[in-house]
């Protein structure tokens, strides 16, 4: 029979054999497990004991602040040690000196990141780790750096203004053109200034940092910066510039035209020059088209000729013949001063041209010969105007008029010329045949106060003419009172002496000339107008007469006179105001001309002179006639 209790197993030698040593591992770790719970125990006290407050042993740049809460261990720190704000940075630049408070820059104490880490000690990483900590602080304690920190962006602020303060633009040279155009002035120029900006803040940094509690110094480094357009660049432009200008006169210019030659002497050439530039510093010589013009508009008159017109003739009788016409000269005063500045200036690059020909164009008449052969085939009378006269001492015996006809005789107008009575006629005196005649004076007339008097029959003569072949009038004045053997409103009366001149005047505007016939017979003159027919429609209107004043008759007594014996000496004459119109109309009918003449003649007394003896108290008295 099996015994229960031998069922059991009984242990080996080896099992009986290892038996002991489990028993020391779990003793082992038993009494580590102990001193762990009682290190937490320790840390956790000590973490309850000195909760918010710094660890034992702790201290910061040498200061404990064990056992001080955060606001306290700061305070302690401000308070034990030196201030980093009480000194100051100073600048040294070329300009002198900027100082910096520290304050400004807001230098301090780093005070956040050494609290963090002194209040971190035995608090941070495992329970082990904090365990360590903490007893190495108590045995050991603990030591904490402290850092200066500062505004970096006041700092870069500071550095500018110093910067700024020191920097210095460079100055170019200058040239300017004085007011004469002809010679310069110059300023010279400066060198500039440059900090070292990364310099300047690298050095800061580094000061502010080892400064320690006292002030620092930083030199700024600084830099010469030369001119774009330095002095010495300046004075060779110029001095190029001038030389340039002094090549341009040489030894003058000769302008030519066929055999004539002008001379301009350097002296005058210099006096045509100025200097131009593109940017202030590039100058060079150019010539003043106006100096250069005006000089030449200055010869021209020795060179220039009018060309002249072809004309027509009076020919046998009163046949027209053709006087042709010649062609003209004249200066081109644009194109020839291009050619000087062009022929100058050419002088700066080696080509000296001593002598330039003058641009010269040819100038054809207005009317040309071809013109006249084609129009003096077609020359008819266009009108005529004849005044009566009786030749007496008041007109030298018809000399005064038939004197100054025979001079206009055969002239002609050309195409837009002018007619002036004297112009054409000139001296009376050079005229020869003329003598003194009559005029009115003061309302009288004078038989023989005028050399040349009476010779308003020819100027009206030949105004009447003129008007009726519907020429454009100029000037016309009335006679002081109105004469018989003269067209009511249309007498043109002249004079001329030292202080004035009264004249009369047409323009011939047609396309062709026109030529003037003089006919002088026995008390008589006659003007007749010549020209290619215009079939101009000529109307004159009948005279207005207003304000007609009528003359009495006087008796004036002389002793000059025989006694009894009678002479008149004025005739009345009525005072009146007249005008007259004229229209002009061409082939279609066209108005080119109105004219309306208005004159105001006075009124003159008839006189008649009776002779008295000699002393007679009549003598010299006026008598009007009833």
């Amino acid at each position: 029979m099996t015994s229960l209790t031998d069922t059991a197993p009984r242990p080996s030698s080896a099992t009986a054999a290892r038996s002991p040593w489990r028993a020391a591992v779990v003793a082992f770790l038993f009494t580590v497990a102990a001193a762990l719970v009682l290190a937490a125990a320790f840390v956790f006290g000590l973490a309850s004991l000195h909760a918010g407050k710094a660890p034992p042993g702790v201290t910061v740049a040498g200061v404990s602040i064990a056992g001080l809460d955060r606001a306290e261990a700061e305070a302690r720190l401000r308070q034990e040690l030196p201030s980093m704000s009480a000194g100051a940075l100073h600048l040294v630049s070329p300009e002198g000196t900027i100082r910096v408070p520290y304050a400004d820059i807001g230098r301090d104490y780093e005070f956040a990141q050494a609290l963090d880490h002194a209040f971190s000690v035995g608090r941070d990483g495992s329970v082990a780790d904090q365990t360590i900590g903490s007893v190495r602080s108590l045995i050991e304690g603990t030591a904490i750096g402290l850092e200066v920190g500062f505004d970096e962006s006041r700092l870069k602020a500071a550095i500018g203004r110093a910067v700024a303060g020191a920097d210095r633009d460079p100055v170019d040279a200058t040239i300017r053109l004085r007011p004469d155009g002809r010679s310069f002035s110059t300023t010279p120029s400066a060198d500039g200034v440059a900090v070292d900006r990364v310099h300047a803040a690298l050095a800061a940094t580094r000061a502010m940092v080892q400064a320690g509690h006292g002030d620092a110094t930083v030199a700024l480094h600084a830099s010469r910066v030369a001119p774009a357009f330095p002095t010495q660049r300046a004075e060779d432009a110029v001095a190029e510039a001038m030389r340039q200008a002094e090549t341009i006169g040489g030894d003058g210019l000769v302008l030519s035209h066929a055999d004539t030659r002008f001379r301009i002497p350097a002296s005058e050439l210099r006096r045509w020059l100025t200097f131009t530039t593109t940017n202030g510093r590039e100058w060079a010589p150019a010539l003043v088209s106006a100096r250069v013009e005006a000089a030449v508009k200055g010869i021209t008159a020795k060179v220039d000729r009018q060309p002249r017109d072809a004309a027509f003739r009076f020919g046998q009788g009163n046949s027209v013949r053709v006087v042709p016409g010649q062609d003209g000269r004249r200066v081109d005063v644009r194109a020839t001063a291009a050619a000087i500045r062009q022929a100058l200036m050419a002088r700066t690059t080696g080509s000296p041209n001593p002598q330039l020909a003058l641009v010269v164009r040819p100038t054809e008449p207005s009317y040309t010969t071809e013109m006249a052969k084609a129009g003096a085939k077609k020359v008819k009378r266009l009108s005529t105007w004849t005044t009566h006269y009786v030749p007496s001492e008041k007109n030298f015996w018809g000399n005064n008029i038939s004197r100054p006809a025979q001079k206009i005789d055969g002239h002609t107008v050309a195409p837009g010329e002018w007619f002036d009575f004297w112009e054409v006629v000139g001296s009376l005196r050079k005229l020869g045949g003329v003598g003194p005649g009559g005029f009115i004076n003061n309302g009288r007339t004078d038989p023989t106060g005028a050399f040349g008097g009476g010779i308003c029959s020819c100027s009206t003569t030949i105004f009447n003419a003129a008007m009726r072949a519907g020429l454009e009038a100029g000037a016309r004045k009335a006679h002081y009172y109105y004469i018989s053997r003269y067209p009511l409103g249309l007498d043109a009366t002249v004079a001329r002496s030292e202080s004035f001149v009264t004249t009369m005047s047409f323009r011939n505007d047609t396309p062709h000339p026109i030529l003037i016939r003089a006919i002088n017979s026995e008390g008589a003159v006659r003007f007749d107008i010549y020209g290619v027919p215009n079939r101009r429609q000529v109307v004159f209107s009948e005279p207005r007469v207003w304000n007609r004043e009528e003359a009495g008759d006087s008796i004036e007594y002389t002793d000059e006179l025989p006694p009894g014996a009678r002479k008149r000496v004025e005739w009345p004459v009525d005072g009146m105001d007249v005008s007259v119109t004229r229209h002009v109309r061409d082939a279609k009918g066209k108005l080119l001309h109105k004219d309306t003449w208005v004159s105001d003649y006075g009124t003159v007394t008839g006189v008649v002179q009776v002779g008295v003896p000699k002393g007679s108290p009549l003598d010299g008295k006026f008598v009007p006639v009833p």
